[in-house]
């Protein structure tokens, strides 16, 4: 009895001791068949049991044999090891886009007054050569060159309305701004009513830090405003005013009438 326990005993172990290196061949990828070598190692495995149940008479091999049927099955099934997923690839961070520079504000002349509505006309002096300054009378002829590149006939200097003008251009620099409309007269078409100007058709341009009558004529012909104003067919006369101040900053004014 004992020795027949001893025998069933080393035969389990010779079965657990031929499946475990099967699975690990497999894992490795060995060339040997392990499906072939188990069915070889139990087919030596069975005939050893009927030698034990010739001997013995008692053992059941069929039902061990069918016990170890259903460990073979359990052992030759191949695992998977599951594939490791892939880290996503973290996404760039968005550049931040570069801030543009602010453009530095140029001395540009300030937007046209608007033609007012005509007032009764009067009688004006004017002149073809009154007395202007350097300055201002440059500036007259260079708003006449302006207008006979178009075909249209020079302004005619108006003496009182180049004094108005004289006048708006102290008023910018003695209060520090710069606006057509004035805190002192108003507007520039109520202003001219104020120093007794009439019109049927007013206009205004005014401009800061030109140092020259070109450079200051430049920045109104460059801007569509100021260079309608200078040629404006239904304008005929004109008064310039022009003062510094005490930093050297300069101030300029037109007006244009048609009476």
């Amino acid at each position: 009895m004992k020795n027949r326990f001893v025998k069933i005993t080393l035969t389990l172990s010779m079965l657990v001791v031929m499946a475990v290196p099967t699975q690990a061949f497999a894992a490795e990828k060995c060339n040997i068949n392990a499906s072939n070598l188990l069915n070889s190692n139990f087919s030596n495995l069975y005939s050893q049991l009927n030698n034990l149940n010739a001997a013995n008479g008692k053992f059941d091999t069929a039902k061990l044999q069918d016990l170890l049927k259903q460990y073979t099955n359990k052992s030759t099934g191949k695992a998977t090891t599951p594939a490791t997923p892939a880290t996503p690839a973290t996404p760039a961070k968005p550049t931040t886009p570069a801030t543009p520079a602010t453009p530095a504000t140029p001395a540009t002349p300030a937007t046209p007054a608007t033609p007012a509505t005509p007032t009764t006309p009067s009688t004006t002096d004017t002149t073809d050569n009154a007395s202007l300054g350097s300055y201002e009378q440059q500036v007259v002829t260079l708003v006449n060159q302006e207008r006979a590149k178009v075909g249209l006939p020079a302004l005619k200097v108006n003496t009182k309305l180049a004094g108005v003008a004289e006048k708006k251009a102290e008023d910018l620099r003695d209060k520090n701004y710069f606006s057509h409309t004035s805190p002192t007269y108003g507007s520039p078409f109520d202003m001219m009513k104020q120093f007794g100007i009439t019109y049927t058709a007013a206009g205004e341009n005014i401009a800061k830090g030109q140092k020259t009558p070109s450079a200051v004529m430049n920045g109104w012909m460059n801007s569509q405003g100021h260079k309608d104003n200078i040629l404006n067919s239904s304008y005929t006369e004109i008064g310039v005013g022009y003062v510094t101040d005490a930093s050297g900053n300069t101030y300029w004014v037109q007006m244009f009438i048609r009476p």
